[in-house]
């Protein structure tokens, strides 16, 4: 993604950064959706023993945890040989002084907070959804499972990605940043709050993810795009670079919150995190008058 600025002019880099990632974090959801379905076929046996599984009922079953990672090698080895043979080198180079400036300049440091809040949220919540769930909707009879539905998540995400790279592009990122900062807040506040305990209530929990889900996805589109046109091609590569590596935190310290201090604190600081970013971004980006609008 650290290339796409070169390729692309300022009006289109939301929407080709949005389909570069929304495809990446699709892959997310295909993960989670594939795995439980591979792990349980002894189809790649003699590459590797099967595992023993023992069950609080005394049964026991046999699966092939490593089917997960070797099913996707011929799909790599696909697509290194397609970009061995088709992928252009980047037009520019640039030396490590260069780069280095963008550290420099406070847009770095913000964009890196929105970037953060957006993909660390998509990331981290894409990590934890089925454990999270399983616990909130642990003693109610009936509940719907969050394992079978976590890959749904993510994919949700990924294409809402997609198409808000193009309506970035199109109104400005920096204003749809603004609405999905707004509505990140309204969704973690409800999860917060909102305690399931019926049926129908683990169904609204799974609603409210599921809206955070989209509206996460939309960040990452707008914040990429604001990137692209707050800096130029040689200083914004290396700035997407730099946020994609920061925001790829987001399942550790996601996970670490939810460990240490519990779901309500890791909504509660998401929340917090989201405050952050709807008001630098109307001050610097998104209001009247702004100093940096985008």
């Amino acid at each position: 993604m650290a290339s796409t600025n070169y390729f692309f002019p300022k009006h289109e880099r939301g929407f080709a950064l949005g389909v570069q990632g929304g495809l990446s974090d699709f892959g997310t959801g295909l993960v989670q959706f594939v795995t439980p379905l591979v792990i349980g076929f002894s189809a790649l046996a003699c590459l590797g023993s099967g595992q023993v599984a023992h069950l609080p009922d005394g049964k026991t079953i046999t699966y092939w945890l490593q089917n997960a990672a070797w099913v996707w090698i011929p799909l790599v080895a696909l697509v290194t040989i397609l970009s061995w043979l088709f992928l252009r080198s980047v037009p520019v180079t640039a030396n490590i002084k260069q780069q280095w400036a963008i550290f420099g300049n406070k847009h770095t440091w913000f964009m890196t907070l929105f970037y953060y809040g957006t993909f660390a949220t998509f990331a981290g919540l894409g990590a934890q959804l089925a454990l999270l769930g399983n616990h909130t909707f642990a003693g109610i009879e009936g509940a719907p499972s969050a394992v079978a539905l976590a890959w749904l998540g993510p994919v949700i995400g990924a294409l809402s990605r997609v198409g808000a790279g193009q309506v970035s592009d199109k109104i400005r990122g920096g204003r749809v940043t603004t609405i999905m900062a707004i509505c990140n807040i309204i969704g973690l506040l409800a999860l917060w709050w909102y305690k399931p305990t019926s049926v129908a209530g683990c169904w609204i929990w799974l609603i409210i993810m599921f809206w955070i889900f989209f509206w996460t996805g939309v960040g990452n589109a707008s914040t990429t795009e604001q990137m692209a046109v707050l800096f130029p091609p040689l200083q914004g590569g290396a700035v997407v670079g730099w946020t994609s590596a920061i925001g790829a935190y987001g399942p550790f310290t996601i996970g670490m919150l939810l460990a240490e201090c519990g779901a309500g604190v890791m909504f509660g600081v998401s929340t917090l995190i989201f405050v952050a970013i709807l008001a630098i971004n109307i001050y610097y980006y998104d209001r009247k008058n702004a100093p940096d609008l985008c």
